[in-house]
């Protein structure tokens, strides 16, 4: 078997910065399509209630878009830009619905910890991060 490469932290913090630029845009487009076919425009909405609705379409996207991506192809769009695929942390075969699922909420736990979550990828020998612990992934390096 060849040696795994795993992913450092800063390649995977800009792949999730790319992923939520991705995300911002869909759900700001969603929200505007709502508030439109509602008949109310964004300057009629009061900047908390925007800002609310904002989040809630923000969660609305997110969650899908990385139980999905990460279930079905290892990977979102972010980190394949810059190479980097979840597998499970003992096969390193593909992830489960439910690991999927748990790493997704984990990132939940990672961003509620004040991104402490995210910085032991920083620290580990295999650079994972809070949400691959408690979900039993590891991300490696792959090509593109």
């Amino acid at each position: 078997m060849s040696e795994v490469h795993y992913a450092g932290f800063w390649r995977r913090w800009v792949a999730l910065f790319i992923d939520q630029i991705l995300i911002q845009i869909v759900s700001s487009i969603l929200l505007t399509i709502a508030l439109w076919t509602n008949g109310t425009g964004r300057s009629e909405v009061s900047g908390e209630t925007l800002q609310l609705l904002g989040g809630l379409a923000f969660i609305a996207v997110a969650f899908p878009y990385f139980v999905v991506c990460h279930q079905q192809w290892g990977r979102t769009p972010g980190k394949r830009f810059l190479g980097v695929q979840v597998v499970h942390a003992t096969t390193l075969g593909p992830i489960t619905w439910g690991q999927s699922i748990a790493r997704t909420f984990g990132q939940v736990l990672s961003w509620a910890l004040l991104l402490v979550g995210y910085l032991m990828a920083a620290f580990d020998p295999k650079k994972r991060s809070l949400h691959d612990r408690l979900a039993g992934t590891v991300c490696i390096r792959t090509p593109s």
